[in-house]
């Protein structure tokens, strides 16, 4: 029986191979090769983490696409847009793309015999559902409750100042919520 102790030693070699192959693949072979940007971009998700957590991502992107144009590859399987004919491709209002399997994991199974409209990925469904609630975003129905979204608006950034002069610790997240 082989010990996989001894493959340690080739474990470097291994993640080179990969790491080359992965390069080649992802400038020669990969479907978004022609679309320009920074190599390190073209090759790792690390390159976008790195500006991402120095938070300088969005003068980044902005430099990007002066330099390269409307479409930036920003990691090896992400393209950043900055035409609005391009957001209507991308984001079609007739036959839309759909939603990727990420959104699964917000689904509560057993809450509704309905899907909610954040993790439902069946375009058709989701659009039969949103039409029930379109009108309560509508502009016409946000400019009547003005004075009700002003005067939250204001406790909070007053509850909020309140916890930063005594100190406090709070769970931010359910401010927000409320």
């Amino acid at each position: 029986m082989t010990s996989y102790i001894a493959l340690l030693p080739y474990l470097p070699i291994a993640f080179a191979a990969y790491a080359l192959l992965w390069t080649a693949y992802a400038r020669l072979a990969h479907p978004l090769r022609h679309i320009p940007g920074p190599f390190w971009a073209s090759v790792t998700r690390l390159w976008m983490i790195h500006h991402v957590l120095r938070g300088d991502m969005n003068v980044v992107q902005r430099a990007l696409h002066q330099k390269y144009g409307p479409l930036v590859r920003i990691s090896p399987n992400e393209v950043a847009c900055a035409d609005p004919e391009g957001i209507r491709k991308i984001y079609p209002m007739s036959k839309p793309f759909n939603k990727s399997y990420l959104y699964d994991i917000w689904h509560i199974k057993g809450f509704s015999k309905y899907p909610d409209h954040f993790s439902n990925t069946n375009e058709r469904s989701h659009s039969e559902r949103r039409r029930i609630v379109n009108s309560v975003y509508s502009m016409t129905t946000i400019l009547t409750l003005e004075q009700y979204i002003d005067n939250c608006s204001a406790l909070f950034v007053k509850r909020m100042g309140e916890f930063a002069d005594s100190a406090a610790v709070i769970n931010l997240g359910d401010w927000l919520q409320w």
